[in-house]
């Protein structure tokens, strides 16, 4: 994409419309022209240039469709809750989904694991263990589900008819535990500041890495070469799978209470005890994005279509969580059919209204007005979300002109009363 010549199309916007857009037409990545977008949307007239140039043809599809999934990668945008999950009598401490994300299953201080239809929030089953399920997976041919529990086993399941296969052994509670790719392994974290690699067929024990504390979370990269761990040390640890060889560590400032790579295995994402969650280059150990919490930030995880985050609180002071829930969250996407020039406004929208909340602004009545075009084509349950998400900022006093029809009903009276006036005349 070449967005040289968008930089010096919006330089022209700034030029004939009197407002600063771009800092440099050097610029060559979309983060700059994502920023000038949302910089825009402050005026009616930054938008109105910004809303005229992508209408024209120099913005083709290909560059719109660039922008939006770099505004997607960006991380900036909303997520909203789809379903909730209701049953346990626990803390949950786990969620995870099955490779088609046909199901979900969690990990509860109830001492069972449940499985989910992530659809419908059904529960389909229930795995008992013995003390706290601490982690709960599946395989990826979703045939298997492995359970870890602070009785210090970690049990593989029947999925479909949550039959017993086998039970593994740790010296200490068992805090995570996940299967390769290829199912042929399965790898357990326990606070005997130790990770395991197992036969899942067998049982047998093949390789033990080690950390300085209690071993929070452990599993597989997504090509099985990798094992990402979290530990109570402060760190994440990168190994080698084959070799035990550790290859990275990633540095938080309190416990890590869990650590996972994305499907393409770029990424790893952390949450830990320092009321952060952490998304990090999984080759080079970059960190390149911190989400701020106000409470302890447990376990999180990607789906297998890079689409979706689970989430599963520890403690009722979590900012967005319920008690004894687990929430499906969906990234601000609002629908494949929709025109890709009108989703990358709307996506525009939410991130801007994101980034005021940030900010901690409280936002004037109709001072966003300009926006309600774009606000009124988003589905009713996202307007909803977002208005819940950030109550401090008055959004639909702000975005929808309340007056609107009013003035529509009165200005059509005023034309009729013109035309009646001037219809008495003539006939004068």
């Amino acid at each position: 994409m070449n967005f040289k010549k968008i930089f010096f199309i919006v330089a022209l916007v700034s030029v004939n419309a009197g407002y600063g857009m771009v800092k440099s037409l050097a610029d060559s990545a979309a983060q700059p022209a994502i920023t000038h977008m949302l910089t825009a949307m402050d005026t009616p007239q930054g938008w109105a240039g910004v809303e005229r140039h992508l209408n024209t043809e120099e913005f083709r599809a290909k560059e719109v469709k660039d922008i939006t999934e770099a505004l997607v990668q960006s991380g900036n945008i909303p997520w909203f809750v789809k379903a909730t999950l209701k049953g346990h009598k626990g803390w949950i401490n786990s969620a995870s989904f099955s490779h088609d994300g046909r199901y979900v299953v969690t990990a509860s201080n109830d001492s069972t694991a449940k499985i989910w239809n992530a659809a419908t929030g059904q529960l389909i089953r229930t795995l008992q263990h013995q003390d706290w399920v601490k982690s709960a997976s599946f395989s990826h041919d979703g045939r298997w589900v492995v359970t870890a529990s602070r009785d210090s086993t970690a049990k593989i399941w029947n999925a479909a008819t949550g039959q017993l296969i086998r039970t593994l052994q740790h010296q200490d509670w068992i805090n995570s535990v996940s299967f390769s790719p290829d199912g042929r392994w399965v790898v357990t974290a326990s606070s005997d500041h130790t990770a395991k690699i197992w036969n899942a067929a067998t049982g047998q024990l093949i390789r033990t890495l080690q950390h300085q504390d209690w071993v929070k979370s452990a599993s597989f990269s997504p090509n099985g070469q990798g094992i990402v761990t979290a530990s109570g040390d402060r760190t994440a640890r990168i190994w080698n799978a084959a070799t035990g060889q550790l290859i990275r560590t990633l540095q938080h400032q309190g416990w890590v209470q869990s650590a996972s790579f994305s499907r393409d295995g770029r990424w790893v994402v952390t949450a830990s005890r320092d009321s952060t969650a952490k998304i990090w280059n999984a080759a080079t150990g970059q960190l390149i994005r911190t989400l701020q919490h106000q409470g302890v930030v447990n376990p999180a995880s990607f789906s297998h279509d890079g689409q979706w985050i689970v989430t599963a609180p520890s403690d009722h002071t979590a900012r967005i969580w319920k008690y004894h829930t687990a929430r499906i969250w969906k990234c601000g996407l609002t629908d494949q059919s929709v025109d890709i020039k009108l989703q990358l406004k709307q996506l525009l929208l939410q991130t801007k209204l994101g980034e005021l909340h940030r900010r901690g602004q409280a936002l004037p009545a109709r001072s966003l007005s300009h926006l309600y075009p774009i606000w009124q084509t988003l589905p009713r349950n996202i307007k909803n979300d977002l208005v819940r998400q950030f109550p401090l900022l008055n959004i639909r006093a702000a975005i929808e002109p309340t007056n609107y029809w009013p003035t529509v009903i009165a200005g059509g009276f005023g034309i009729a009363a013109l035309g009646a006036a001037a219809y008495w005349l003539l006939r004068k």
